[in-house]
């Protein structure tokens, strides 16, 4: 999964990388569950550098039974080096529910802050960053999986880990 957020304006942001982490997985403040990350609040922004990823073996012991070897992945940020731009990734071009949720946010609250629009590649023929939406065009579009429970979106993301092959190519090919 890529999206790409493009912005005017450089604004200062107060993002946390924490608090983006809770929102995406929908972790609660006392919850003993690690998320594994690569950059800090400084990096993320100054920079717009910054990798997230859920340990699900510490939220669900399910997750060890599972055949799928792709848990866990990390979604990554990334600047663009001349352009007002930020590339948000995952490994896959399809992911597990819990981690397109994930990703989902995490790109809303991004574009949000930044006051940005959003491009993002939708299937293998996709040209990312021909066609750009809001962030409140982007978030009506997630709005079924964002809203969705966490009991839910793990349900499915236990279904779909079943179907999915246990060897997946990653993507090879940049932006």
């Amino acid at each position: 999964m890529r999206a790409i957020i493009k912005y005017k304006h450089r604004f200062k942001t107060k993002l946390s990388w924490e608090k983006l982490a809770m929102a995406m997985w929908q972790l609660g403040e006392d919850e003993p569950v690690a998320v594994n990350h690569t950059g800090d609040d400084q990096e993320l922004n100054d920079q717009f550098t910054i990798a997230l990823g859920l340990r699900y073996w510490e939220y669900d012991k399910k997750w060890h039974d599972l055949p799928i070897k792709r848990i866990g992945e990390m979604i990554t940020v990334q600047p663009f080096k001349k352009k007002k731009r930020i590339l948000i990734s995952t490994p896959y071009r399809d992911e597990l529910m819990i981690t397109s949720r994930a990703f989902y946010v995490l790109v809303s609250e991004i574009a949000t802050a930044l006051d940005g629009e959003i491009s993002q590649e939708a299937s293998c023929d996709d040209k990312i960053g021909t066609e750009w939406i809001t962030p409140d065009s982007f978030d009506e579009k997630y709005k079924r999986v964002v809203d969705l429970s966490r009991q839910d979106v793990k349900q499915v993301s236990f279904l779909e880990s079943i179907a999915l092959p246990t060897i997946d190519e990653k993507r090879t090919k940049g932006v």
